[in-house]
């Protein structure tokens, strides 16, 4: 799951990820981007093409996309409080090898959070050592000491900027938290596709999503609404948002939106059309729910609910019916009269779907979420994906779950 540039000759930015490679019982060895693996087969794209493989075909599969997982489990060591400037430099190290190149420099980088004095992030940074002092360049051709460069990309035209593996991160804000809302945009990926990719079929992004977070609310940041807490804008496909107290304002909401877009787009080559509003807000609120700050690099608890929108849905007098939340608006339904009714019956609907063991309601929704990102994703193809049988209990059984979680905790 790994950002590739093969049609993207304009991208500007460090070398760019190398590709995979597929070799077939045969011997028979295929280069390009690993879109796809799951359990029965492997989909390589090659230019415009895409060649599926089976799984009992294929003898191996080596390359960037492969290493993703530990790459990952590397990345969330490399960001934890006890981690050393000696883990980062491996880290940089371990993804030169195993060709991760877009992430390399943000982990020198995270070595001199660690440790300022460190010798080895700092050459492969290009800083230079005068008299006793490093000194990092600029891109105006100056040289700064590190607090100096800090306090530089405080100035909103003078962003951090950092390249991870799916995204190009502009932050106005101390070397540490940009980083890490960096590491969490990428830590966020990984977790999206391994909950997701499987039983959506979502394939891998092959082109960088661009975060841009301000310094705070005041300085620079695109407003577009007092009640709105950062946003996605498809016309730009920039994610905005900004710093409160070290922390990006609702990064992972906003991400998740980003995230279900390009994912459309990408797949279709078009933007959608009639992509679900319910699906969109459930999933990001289902990600935000499962999302846990820490010192270190926070992670996600998917099987933990959130019970307070959860309430909101069992208490609505009355609540809205499957068929008004199937079909709330891709953007834009936060600002209807039942707004939070709205998110609450997206997020409990997409979470009974995620959770439930009924077989017949797992596969009707697996076969939806499949024509959702092949861009098909209205009400009529959400029923259509169900036996009759079982669409028409879903709504009982989804209410049942609801009530049952809400009145299991009064207890």
């Amino acid at each position: 799951m790994l950002f590739i540039a093969l049609l993207l000759p304009l991208l500007q930015g460090p070398f760019e990820v190398q590709e995979d490679h597929v070799t077939v019982s045969q011997g028979r060895t295929y280069g390009g981007v690993i879109l796809l693996q799951d359990h029965d087969t492997v989909v390589l794209s090659q230019g415009s093409k895409a060649k599926v493989f089976k799984r009992d075909k294929i003898r191996a599969t080596t390359g960037p996309r492969v290493d993703y997982g530990a790459y990952i489990s590397k990345l969330e060591w490399a960001y934890a409080p006890n981690s050393s400037a000696k883990d980062c430099v491996a880290l940089a190290e371990w993804c030169t090898k195993h060709r991760i190149t877009r992430d390399v420099d943000m982990h020198y980088w995270q070595a001199l959070v660690k440790d300022p004095e460190n010798a080895v992030a700092r050459k492969m940074l290009g800083h230079r050592l005068k008299g006793d002092e490093w000194q990092a360049p600029t891109d105006k051709g100056g040289w700064l000491a590190l607090e100096d460069l800090n306090a530089w990309h405080l100035e909103q035209g003078q962003p951090w900027l950092f390249y991870t593996a799916h995204f190009e991160v502009r932050a106005n804000a101390e070397l540490a938290n940009a980083l890490r809302a960096a590491a969490h945009v990428e830590l966020l990926y990984a977790r999206f596709f391994d909950q997701l990719q499987n039983m959506a079929g979502f394939y891998e992004l092959r082109t960088p999503i661009h975060v841009r977070i301000y310094a705070n609310r005041e300085e620079g940041y695109p407003e577009v609404g007092p009640g709105t807490f950062g946003y996605f804008d498809q016309q730009s496909q920039i994610v905005n948002t900004w710093f409160e107290e070290g922390r990006a304002t609702n990064l992972i909401r906003i991400t998740c939106h980003a995230l279900q877009f390009r994912a459309v787009t990408e797949r279709t080559r078009a933007q959608p059309s009639d992509y679900p509003g319910w699906l969109n807000e459930g999933i990001a609120t289902h990600f935000e729910s499962s999302f846990t700050e820490n010192d270190g690099l926070s992670d996600f608890y998917f099987g933990r609910k959130n019970l307070d929108w959860f309430r909101v849905h069992y208490q609505a007098k009355p609540p809205l019916e499957i068929d008004e939340v199937l079909n709330l608006p891709s953007t834009g339904f936060q600002n209807t009269k039942k707004a939070s009714l709205g998110h609450a019956q997206a997020y409990s609907l997409l979470y009974f779907l995620l959770q439930n063991e009924d077989t017949a309601l797992m596969t009707g929704f697996k076969a939806y979420l499949h024509q959702v990102y092949e861009g098909k994703g209205g009400s009529s193809a959400f029923k259509k994906s169900f036996h009759k049988k079982a669409y028409k209990s879903l709504e009982e059984k989804w209410t049942d779950f609801v009530e049952k979680a809400v009145l299991r905790d009064q207890k």
